[in-house]
């Protein structure tokens, strides 16, 4: 492998790698939303860290192709290392946000959380691992062998998040479904109440179907999601599955909003009723 080729070997193995952005997180207490801000911050520097290197070593190779001594060779391989361990530390801040936003969501069951925040911390862990590996290299081959092997490991923990990520937005729902089934459960003792009363509650109950139909038809899409989330095992089909999946809660939200029109105005029917007397 020529000089040239070693260098654009170890820049493509990782240029389109670092994710450049990431949602934000549950809301939690203010302790839990600093050290998410602060993971945020760290993550941005990281990635600016890693663009420098980058361009950096994009100028490493043009020189090298220009200029083949054994001195351009030596400054090569340090730029081209300095860009792996950028990247890395990119990868790690990145996982960093993800481990703090499990932290601070509260949808998922303590036992799950832990789970999943062994299972980030378990790649973060390794990363940090293979910093040392690249400043150890010697050679070009060597660096290119390590990052391929970190390219590796990053797939691996990109399907972990986009399944870890999938299960936090199901349980979110899961939590917002359940809610709306227990207005759902009041709604009715009310209408028996009015009923009692001696009001014309045919419409407050055809609503409450009408509601009752949209949470249902929110729970199934959200179990299709969920559905989906768990088929995601690979690198190759977790970015398909994961926009799947997300679609699914896409239409359990619209079925939620409608679900939430049709509360207000079974609210103001409820508010007619009371005024007659």
């Amino acid at each position: 492998m020529n000089r040239k080729t070693a260098l654009l070997a170890v820049f493509l193995v990782l240029a389109t790698t670092i994710p450049l952005g990431f949602a934000q997180g549950d809301e939690g207490t203010p302790t839990a939303v600093e050290r998410y801000q602060l993971a945020r911050e760290k993550y941005k520097n990281n990635v600016q860290a890693y663009r420098d290197a980058r361009s950096d070593l994009v100028l490493a190779r043009q020189k090298v192709a220009v200029r083949r001594n054994a001195n351009d060779t030596a400054v090569g391989l340090e730029r081209a290392k300095i860009f792996l361990l950028r990247s890395t530390d990119a990868m790690i801040s990145h996982l960093e946000v993800v481990k703090t936003k499990i932290e601070v969501s509260r949808a998922l069951p303590e036992d799950e959380k832990e789970s999943a925040i062994a299972e980030i911390q378990s790649y973060i862990t390794w990363l940090e691992n293979a910093k040392g590996n690249i400043e150890a290299a010697t050679t070009r081959q060597e660096l290119l062998d390590i990052a391929r092997a970190v390219r590796g490991k990053w797939a691996e923990s990109r399907v972990s998040v986009k399944q870890i990520t999938g299960w936090m937005l199901t349980a979110r729902l899961d939590g917002i479904i359940e809610k709306g089934e227990g207005v759902s459960t009041r709604i009715e003792s009310r209408i028996a109440e009015l009923n009692e009363a001696g009001k014309d509650t045919s419409k407050l109950e055809e609503m409450l179907d009408d509601y009752n139909s949209k949470i249902e038809l929110a729970k199934e899409k959200n179990t299709a999601a969920k559905e989906k989330f768990g088929e995601i095992d690979s690198i190759e089909d977790a970015d398909k599955l994961f926009r799947e999946g997300h679609q699914f809660l896409k239409d359990a939200n619209r079925y939620l909003r409608e679900a939430y029109g049709t509360l207000k105005d079974i609210v103001r029917e409820m508010r007619r009723l009371n005024s007659e007397g």
